[in-house]
């Protein structure tokens, strides 16, 4: 006997009902998250890279921009990725992965902000909702250039995530619909191509670093 259209419908969500659960599966054995943070915590420190002063100073302003704005930031440092998931994929789709997982901010808002370093795999990554959209991705980049990956190339990771968790708590106050607030001349000055260059030359034998300056002052008289 022929299936009838209602028979199909109820073959089809049937069908898709399993295959969420098998994805949920999925999911859940590829990563291995901690509990998300109980409610009035926002940071977790696994890595170890504050010390008590700063972890102070860090708790505070977390909870302090809980209370003044609607979206909600989330520092935690890990020793390595590999800690939670056997799968070597991106890192930012790993910091997403987290971020969804611990539902970092309202379903009607989805202005969370999660802030993710881990040490061992030298990496970083400040993931934000939806709600924040592209324009704000430019203002994120800067943070991480101009703030935080000076601070870890000097081994001060205190330092680094202080300073972005602190640039993020201004953005967070303005929300997705302000104006991106400018992180200072030192900080913006850090973002350009050529002063990212002089910082590599500086680590590198004199010849090569000699010529990659010369390189860098063509490129920027070749682009006026």
């Amino acid at each position: 006997m022929p299936y009838s259209p209602k028979q199909n419908r109820i073959t089809c969500v049937a069908l898709t009902v399993y295959l969420l659960l098998l994805a949920g599966i999925a999911y859940s054995q590829s990563y291995n998250f901690p509990p998300r943070l109980a409610p009035g915590y926002f940071l977790k420190d696994s890595a170890n890279l504050l010390d008590m002063q700063g972890r102070v100073m860090l708790e505070g302003l977390l909870k302090r921009i809980d209370a003044q704005a609607n979206s909600p930031l989330v520092v935690v440092t890990i020793d390595r990725m590999s800690t939670f998931t056997s799968d070597q994929s991106e890192f930012d789709v790993f910091a997403r992965a987290w971020f969804n997982h611990w539902a970092i901010g309202s379903e009607a808002d989805n202005t969370g902000i999660l802030l993710l370093v881990s040490e061992g795999d030298n990496r970083a990554r400040i993931e934000l909702g939806a709600a924040w959209g592209l324009r704000w991705d430019s203002y994120r980049e800067r943070i991480m250039r101009g703030l935080m990956i000076p601070a870890f190339k000097k081994g001060d990771y205190a330092g680094g995530i202080l300073a972005g968790a602190q640039a993020l708590a201004d953005m967070a106050v303005r929300g997705p619909h302000g104006v991106p607030p400018s992180l200072g001349i030192v900080a913006e000055l850090m973002t350009i191509p050529f002063i990212q260059t002089v910082q590599e030359w500086q680590a590198l034998p004199p010849l090569w670093g000699l010529l990659t300056l010369v390189f860098g002052l063509l490129s920027i008289v070749g682009s006026f």
